[in-house]
């Protein structure tokens, strides 16, 4: 973990520098608050929530826990920030850089409900999909 805050906190330094959390149980196999909320919280502190965004690194992570328990995981890590500060990594940070990747690259961002979990429509994901479609994120 030294190496990783090392790395993280020269990162931060940048303010164009946004990090993704995601894949936090990819090693240990696990949704554990005990092992997310170090990272997650080291994250915030580093970074701000505004420079946060969430991604659930599904559906590799489907192997060992739910999306559900998975969520109700992260959502506890960021459960004392603000509203405005849990709506900003979770979504929010993410549909902002979205926008600008396709922004620079040219492409036309589409966006579909989701619902209060964060599980997107999969009809309106289908719906919203044509030949042009790049990637659903």
């Amino acid at each position: 973990m030294r190496a990783w805050r090392d790395l993280l906190r020269r990162l931060s330094t940048h303010p164009n520098c946004l990090t993704k959390l995601s894949g936090l149980g990819t090693f240990t196999r696990s949704a554990r608050l005990e092992d997310w909320r170090p990272v997650v919280r080291e994250a915030l502190d580093r970074f701000g929530p505004h420079r946060c965004l969430f991604g659930s690194n599904f559906p590799i992570e489907k192997l060992w826990t739910p999306y559900a328990g998975l969520m109700d995981v992260f959502r506890t890590c960021i459960a004392d920030l603000s509203d405005a500060d849990q709506r900003a990594v979770l979504p929010d940070t993410a549909h902002l850089t979205f926008d600008r990747a396709c922004w620079y690259l040219g492409l036309e961002a589409r966006r579909v409900p989701v619902n209060a979990a964060c599980v997107a429509d999969v009809a309106a994901m289908e719906a919203a999909m044509d030949a042009r479609t790049v990637a659903l994120v």
